[in-house]
Formats: structure tokens, sequence, C-alpha cells
């Protein structure tokens, strides 16, 4: 996998939202979907459990990928 980065916005995030690096590296290792934003930025949906996903939102250039922000969400459906 590509060298992953943490933006200062999205380490911000990730402290106030609960979530952990593992969680986002987990989420980027086995998404359950990923759609192309625009030309360098992605965003990958994980099913946590059966009531929540965590979304992260990130742009992938020069080999490497750099974390926008992340969040968990019970609107599943609206991201799968």
């Amino acid at each position: 996998m590509q060298k992953i980065i943490f933006s200062n916005h999205a380490r911000y995030q990730l402290l106030e939202r609960g979530i952990t690096v593992q969680d986002v590296r987990a989420a980027l290792a086995a998404p359950d979907k990923t759609v192309r934003q625009s030309a360098r930025r992605f965003q990958s949906v994980a099913r946590i459990n059966t009531r929540y996903a965590l979304v992260v939102v990130y742009d992938r250039f020069l080999g490497r990928v750099e974390i926008v922000t992340a969040f968990k969400t019970s609107k599943i459906f609206k991201y799968l």
C-alpha cells in the first residue's frame, strides 16, 4: 500500500470524532465502496457494523495518500 499521511485537519477531526488511525487504515485496505470525486480526490466507505460506516476522504498523488477527513455515519445506504 502507498504511504499514508494525515493532514492537520484530518488529525484534528479523528481526535474529535473518536476515530483511530487503525480504523482509517482498515477502511482504506478493505473498503466496501470507493468513489473518485475529482482527479486526485477519492472517498472510501467501509461498514463498521450493521448501524455505522466509516467514510474516509483522501487525495492520492505522488505515490502517497493524504487523508483529508474521516467521519462515522449512520446513513449507510446514502454512502454505499
